[in-house]
């Protein structure tokens, strides 16, 4: 039996691969020039214009809209839509993901930012980070050739519990407890404690984050790996296509977990990717995953039911 191995997402790797944005129709383009109202406290967005929210302690739900699609660098990126913006989780809504990933980071002043990169510098033409900036600071530096601005993450998962999108978190591998109370808490009050992940491994991060749904934890998949049969119920496996075989699929599922396999753009060859991707998908879609990661390039590959499409 194949050992599933403890993938974890790479981000010093997305660092220094190209962006590949995806096309949009001519109505989608023109969508984007229209204002994207950040969603306050008290906002009044019709939630009956989204899709309904998912609901990850709902196993016969996640099982009926499989496979879902988790948006991959915040959202359906284009020229105009910069990965971990409001433009780019708009998009990804009205494509008909389930859920986006959001990259968090901290500003100067211990706010939770939404921002992928160590360095605001290739994004958005500035230097240094996140952490030496205030959030109101962050919030005026605009997305290199776009009209997008940076977000907080209160602005991010408000958009999103608007529109009917759960949440995977990600760059959480800290020690910051106050920090991390901050993001349980917006997790909470964004209402989003039945459709929120996180894919980091941080032992403090799973201590305070606890309206949040995490993988196993190592111990748990040394015993799987072993062929014990482990309580794996409210977590879920995330990792690469090839550490993913079939039999995989169905003891984890067994195991109670969910099965969210990666398709990242970057873990391809430029040549033939598209084909090496559709091969992947076809397989762990036969085999029986929840869903994916994926990046929006990818998304026409993954054939869905007509009610996951708006």
């Amino acid at each position: 039996m194949k050992h599933l191995l403890l993938t974890t997402i790479a981000a010093g790797v997305l660092v220094g691969c190209a962006t590949q944005a995806q096309q949009l129709s001519p109505a989608a383009e023109a969508k984007l020039d229209e204002p994207i109202a950040e969603v306050s406290e008290q906002s009044s967005e019709p939630r009956s214009h989204a899709k309904s929210l998912i609901d990850l302690n709902d196993t016969a739900q996640v099982r009926e809209r499989r496979p879902l699609l988790i948006a991959h660098r915040g959202g359906v990126i284009t020229e105009r839509s910069p990965e971990c913006s409001l433009a780019a989780i708009e998009l990804a809504a009205e494509s008909g993901y389930s859920m986006v990933e959001l990259d968090v980071q901290s500003s100067l002043d211990g706010v939770p930012i939404v921002f992928h990169d160590e360095s605001l510098l290739t994004a958005c033409g500035r230097r240094g980070r996140t952490s030496d900036y205030s959030a109101s600071e962050l919030s005026t530096f605009v997305y290199t050739g776009t009209s997008q601005k940076i977000i907080s993450l209160e602005i991010a998962l408000r958009k999103c519990r608007a529109r009917g999108l759960g949440v995977m978190l990600d760059q959480l591998d800290r020690e910051d407890a106050p920090f991390l109370d901050r993001v349980d808490q917006l997790i909470t009050r964004c209402q989003l404690t039945t459709a929120a992940v996180s894919i980091s491994r941080s032992v403090e991060a799973r201590e305070r984050l606890k309206h949040v749904m995490f993988r196993p934890t190592k111990e748990q998949l040394s015993r799987f790996n072993k062929g014990e049969n482990v309580d794996l119920k409210g977590t879920f496996w995330f990792g690469l296509p090839r550490d993913l075989s079939s039999a995989d699929v169905a003891r984890l599922k067994a195991c109670g977990a969910y099965v969210f396999p990666a398709i990242n753009i970057f873990r391809y060859p430029e040549e033939g990717d598209r084909e090496l991707a559709r091969k992947d998908i076809e397989r762990l879609v036969s085999a029986g995953v929840d869903g994916f990661q994926i990046d929006s390039i990818y998304s026409d590959l993954v054939t869905r039911s007509k009610k996951q499409v708006p």
